[in-house]
């Protein structure tokens, strides 16, 4: 009896991660929503063979979760100084080459959350729609993301997306 209460107690702190400070990234402290649940290579997918493909790409990097249906997914990057460049030429250039991939309502805005600066892309591909995420540089480094979703669930994407950025902080 003491075993299955040991190993029910165990399971129980293993599961209650949710809304806790994550080290996820080199970048950022942040908190992963609640209900995250890591995609790992050997979770099966609905949906389309493309879609499948995807998400099993996804799901060999770091920091790739399933909320309700919806994906998430973050990566630190370092910037070299031949890359540096303002955040409008950035938006830009995200435009320019959404509508070269054929992305369908490519849309993309500065937003600051939490004192940090983060160009916001929204755009439709196939029967997804996306919000990719790229921040302003910090110690010669920045995150990336994105969220994909069904169209339908365009409001509680946003709103996945503002609680995320809103949770970061830029470490020292």
């Amino acid at each position: 009896m003491k075993t299955i209460f040991g190993i029910f107690i165990t399971a129980l702190c293993c599961f209650s991660v949710k809304g806790q400070q994550a080290n996820l990234s080199n970048t950022v402290t942040l908190i992963l929503p609640s209900g995250a649940v890591k995609i790992m290579p050997r979770i099966r997918t609905n949906g389309t063979e493309e879609y499948r493909s995807s998400a099993k790409a996804m799901a060999k990097r770091k920091n790739y979760y399933n909320i309700n249906g919806m994906t998430l997914g973050f990566w630190d990057l370092g910037i070299v100084d031949s890359s540096v460049k303002t955040l409008e030429q950035k938006k830009e250039e995200a435009i320019a080459i959404a509508k070269i991939g054929g992305f369908i309502n490519a849309n993309a805005i500065i937003q600051t959350f939490n004192h940090i600066q983060f160009i916001i892309l929204s755009y439709h591909q196939n029967e997804w729609s996306f919000y990719r995420f790229s921040s302003e540089y910090h110690n010669d480094k920045m995150i990336n993301g994105i969220i994909q979703f069904k169209p339908e669930d365009k409001n509680r994407a946003a709103d996945l997306l503002s609680r995320f950025l809103n949770s970061m902080e830029f470490k020292n």
